[in-house]
Formats: structure tokens, sequence, C-alpha cells
């Protein structure tokens, strides 16, 4: 059997509606990982709610997290970690130009939260647990991540959206019911796993061949 690298997302994808991983989905991703696959786990969320779920599951090997931001192994120091942080001068620039078309705003580091508004529906997902907890005027470092909460009906915000997509051609939006992820597309999941370095340290992993990458769930 020719090994492969498997990369699910979580969200929508391998998680049940309730946002929960089934016994039988943890026990087939077990499987394939004892079969010789390298099965990866991808998400846009931070690694603390990523954990428990690849945990779960038994896994050994890589996670993709932040969607593709950050790329580590849990159980392996000798992997080497990727990180692909935004421009903090960019992401003040964005807020800036966002801020009137937004109810809240929302970005992490490795060890904060900066955040504004009511942010209430993203703690499901960024966990402010063992995180400190500031204003998303304080963020003075490059993060991981900028989510921010849009008024769709609003048409100036489309506009707004296509003027910086326009000014800033590697940049995309990424759209989650009324949630919307602000993204370079160098840290997309699939972006992440082309990266030079990236790619090849997944793959030598568990030697697998060149051209065995299969991908579920990205958009």
């Amino acid at each position: 059997m020719e090994k492969k690298v498997i990369a699910i997302d979580l969200d929508g994808t391998l998680l049940k509606n309730d946002e929960t991983l089934t016994p039988f989905s943890a026990s087939i991703l077990s499987a394939l990982e004892k079969q010789g696959h390298v099965v990866l786990v991808t998400s846009g969320r931070p690694p603390r709610a990523i954990l428990p779920l690849w945990e779960q599951a038994g896994l050994h090997s890589p996670i993709i997290s932040y969607n593709g931001a950050l790329v580590f192994h849990p159980g392996d120091p000798s992997f080497s970690r990727f990180e692909a942080k935004f421009p903090l001068s960019k992401i003040q620039s964005l807020i800036q130009e966002c801020r009137p078309h937004c109810f809240c705003m929302m970005s992490e580091t490795s060890s904060c939260i900066y955040e504004e508004g009511n942010t209430k529906d993203l703690h499901k997902y960024f966990w402010r647990d063992g995180m400190g907890i500031h204003p998303l005027s304080e963020l003075k470092e490059d993060p991981f991540t900028l989510i921010f909460g849009e008024c769709p009906e609003e048409d100036e915000w489309v506009q707004a959206k296509r003027r910086i997509c326009g000014k800033r051609g590697k940049q995309i939006f990424v759209i989650l019911a009324a949630l919307a992820e602000y993204a370079l597309q160098r840290t997309l999941f699939s972006r992440s796993l082309q990266r030079r370095g990236v790619k090849e340290n997944i793959r030598d992993f568990r030697g697998i061949q060149r051209g065995r990458v299969c991908v579920w769930g990205f958009r």
C-alpha cells in the first residue's frame, strides 16, 4: 500500500454539528495512521482547540492550525515548526478600514487574545483559559489571525472588501456565516502544504512519496 499524507478539516467536515468527534471517526483516523499514512488534522482554530481532538483520535502527526499560519508537531520537538504571522502594520491598516463595518474584531498571538466588541460567539473556538485578554488597540506584535464579525447588509462593507482585495492582491476573505476571517493566501491550509520546506518536512516525516497528498474539506 502506498503511504499518503491525508489532510482533513475539522469544522463542517470531520466534526458533527455539535462540534464533537465521533468514536467511529476517531477510530478511522487512528486506523489510517496505523496503516502508515500521515493524517493531518487541520483547522482555522488555535492549537488549544485542536489538541483534544488530535488526542482523542490517538494521532502522532503534525497539526495545521490558524488556517495554516502555524504548523507544528505536539509530540515531536524535532519536527520543523512553521509560522506565517500577519505583518502588524497591515493588520492595523485593515482594522482601521474595516472597523466601521464590524460588530466585533479579534486577533490572537501565541499567548494573548486582543479583542474589540462582542466576541462571545468566538469563545467556543478561541478558548480564553490560559490566554492574556487585552483590548485590540494594545496589539503590538505580528498576530496569527484577525477575525471580525461583519455587517453583511451594508453596501459600503461590500465596497470596502473590494477595495482591500484590490489594493492587496494576495489577500482574501473567508466567510463563515456572519463571521469573516481575513487571511493571506500564503496562510491557507493548502498553501501551507505547498510552501517550500513545509510540504517536504511533512512528507518526509514518514517517508511519503512525492505526489501522495490527499486534502478534504478545504474551501
